[in-house]
């Protein structure tokens, strides 16, 4: 075997960024090199086309193993299978036992029970397992050997509740993940003691326990950007490490029973360097503190917020591209959502398919024996530099308002989120940042989403009423929740009228002349469920009228070529008000001659599709009866 090492490109040579950048403006001829191909995060951190050498952090990014551990928290040649942590949701314990030995059974290494948080609250139905008593508990462990039972709890508000059910049945390894200042977030729990009813289970349950988890899904569900989830975990995890220190706790115990975990999404760049900067900072916060190891594991679970509804098959991809962005960002434990989640409950495919995606990635791609894959990468080390310092001018703010539970009580977090929240869906609705299957390539024919009955509503638990959440809690939605409430309605047509809104798309002239932007009107109206009818090419406006009243719509948009508009556009828009056409649109740019001819709105590539298919929908069920 030659072990010579060739390099590829040695029979080229070098060449600079500038004369990479004459190449590219004269393909730009004129237009602006920002604007043209340089995008920004939802943080603000520039995009470019090209990293190289120049855009590497000067301070690096150290080795595996070594503080700050931002390449992992393992040292080279001691690479470890990620923990498979699956999430237990069922609401019966009985059901839930059923998942828990699924789960393990089927590959798992670990379960996480998701406890019932809705209906105890407010005796809607339940979102997760109800736990009245230890022996709901117990069941739901069945016959798993508690001692060997890799266990951990999403326990919501309910946590010393769960605290104690977990200890009468003693437990050993378990994780009880308390994370009240999330509960707090969430509107579930009053400000002002419920940290220290959390920190306050530490001299009640097991050393070896985890006792309390900085949790970044519930602000990235409700629409955080990386560097603001980022900074409520770390600024949360400060506000639990500091409570234990204060009760008396040694500095090395509070650091080791505080875990923090992150949401990944598509963005398989941003997530990776989310987690790498996440270990970053909090290795640093450890170390200020005086912990004398202040190595760290971070877990991930797929985001929820980029779940569908519809065309729920696709969450497949999502959440593979998530897994795959976690892992390669370091993840100690990764939870994997199953595709159907949005619709509150999942069967028994939906869960095995969601736990085979890290099986696969883990015994068929290996991705396990490779430490830090990202790791050099000059696009992936420069957005975790990014992300870290962004996200640390934020703690620092949140610290000087007093700490996490005064900036959440002060609506400081809320509105910052909410506001980078409103960008994101502002882009939504614009297809800038197209949700696929539900605002782009929309199925009408698809079966309507439909979830699993719970079956079981118990009666609200009283323990937790009375209590006074903060003034403005977190809101989690979807990014296509807007999109899919329009498609729902227009289900509910059809189920009682037999028919969906609809619009005719009058085809201007041949095929190749309205074709393509026949097809993206049809995709714009079925994404908030008008069907589209299209009709034959029409070549005379003579043939409008009759064409119109036989396609049984009452409204209308042209389709054609921007030739063909300018010919005969007027005629047809005119002629369809004549023959009763509601309203008449475009499908092109904004032209004033053509509205002043009769054309009400325009449907092009980044107009408000959003309002646009609202106010469409209102005036079509408006005329119903």
């Amino acid at each position: 075997m030659n072990d010579r090492v060739t390099p590829l490109a040695s029979d080229f040579d070098p060449v600079t960024h500038d004369q990479w950048m004459v190449l590219v403006e004269k393909v730009l001829a004129g237009r602006d090199f920002e604007r043209t191909l340089v995008s920004r995060t939802a943080d603000g951190i520039a995009v470019s086309p090209l990293f190289t050498e120049a855009d590497r952090p000067a301070s690096g990014s150290g080795t595996s193993g070594a503080y700050p551990f931002v390449r992992g928290s393992v040292a080279s040649g001691d690479v470890a299978a990620w923990d498979i942590r699956q999430l237990v949701f069922a609401s019966r314990p009985a059901d839930a036992r059923k998942e828990v030995d699924e789960e393990l059974a089927g590959g798992a290494t670990s379960v996480e029970l998701r406890i019932d948080r809705e209906n105890r609250l407010s005796g809607d139905v339940p979102d997760g397992i109800v736990l009245g008593t230890t022996g709901d508990l117990a069941e739901v462990l069945g016959g798993a050997d508690g001692n060997s039972l890799e266990l951990a709890f999403d326990p919501g508000p309910g946590f010393v509740a769960v605290a104690g059910m977990a200890t009468e049945l003693e437990l050993r390894r378990v994780a009880l993940n308390a994370d009240p200042l999330g509960a707090v977030a969430l509107g579930d729990m009053t400000p002002g003691g419920a940290v220290d009813s959390a920190v306050g289970l530490a001299s009640a349950v097991p050393a070896s326990w985890g006792l309390l988890r900085a949790c970044g899904e519930v602000y990235h569900a409700a629409g955080a950007s990386d560097a603001e989830e980022l900074a409520a975990v770390v600024a949360t995890g400060i506000a639990y490490l500091r409570a234990l220190a204060d009760s008396g706790m040694p500095v090395d115990d509070a650091g080791r029973r505080i875990s923090l975990r992150l949401a990944v999404d598509t963005d398989i760049f941003g997530s990776m360097a989310k987690l790498r900067a996440a270990r970053r900072l909090w290795a640093r916060v450890l170390d200020a503190s005086g912990v004398s190891q202040p190595r760290t594991g971070i877990e991930a679970i797929t985001a929820s917020r980029m779940l569908t509804r519809r065309d729920s098959w696709t969450n497949l991809l999502r959440t593979t591209t998530a897994t795959f962005a976690g892992l390669c960002g370091g993840a100690r434990a990764m939870t994997v959502l199953p595709h159907d989640w949005s619709l509150g409950t999942s069967n028994g495919r939906s869960r095995r398919l969601a736990r085979n995606v890290q099986l696969i990635l883990m015994e068929e791609s290996q991705l396990h024996r490779v430490i830090d894959p990202a790791g050099g990468a000059y696009l992936v080390e420069s957005l975790t530099d990014g992300l870290a310092r962004l996200a640390w001018e934020r703690v620092r703010g949140i610290e000087a308002a007093g700490g996490m539970e005064a900036a959440l009580s002060a609506g400081i977090i809320q509105e910052a989120i909410a506001a980078t929240a409103a960008a994101r869906l502002e882009r939504i609705a614009t297809n800038r940042e197209p949700v696929i299957g539900v605002s782009s390539f929309p199925r009408l024919d698809e079966p309507a989403a439909t979830a699993e009955a719970h079956g079981y509503v118990p009666p609200s638990d009283p323990a937790l009423a009375g209590f006074e959440p903060i003034a403005h809690p977190l809101e989690p939605s979807r990014l296509g929740g807007d999109f899919e409430r329009l498609r729902d309605i227009s289900d509910d047509l059809l189920a009682r009228d037999g028919q969906r809104p609809r619009i005719w798309l009058a085809c201007i002239g041949s095929l190749a002349e309205h074709g393509a932007r026949a097809n993206f009107a049809r995709n714009a109206f079925e994404a908030g469920g008008i069907e589209a009818v299209a009709s034959d090419p029409l070549d005379d406006v003579s043939m409008l009228a009759s064409a119109f009243a036989g396609s049984n719509c009452r409204m209308a948009c042209l389709c054609g070529s921007d030739a063909g508009y300018e010919q005969r556009a007027a005629a047809f828009a005119a002629a369809l008000v004549d023959a009763g056409a509601e309203a008449v649109y475009l499908a092109g740019r904004p032209d004033a001659k053509l509205r002043e001819a009769g054309i009400d709105k325009f449907v092009y590539a980044g107009c408000d599709l959003l309002s646009l298919l609202e106010d469409a929908q209102s005036l079509l069920i408006g005329g119903r009866p």
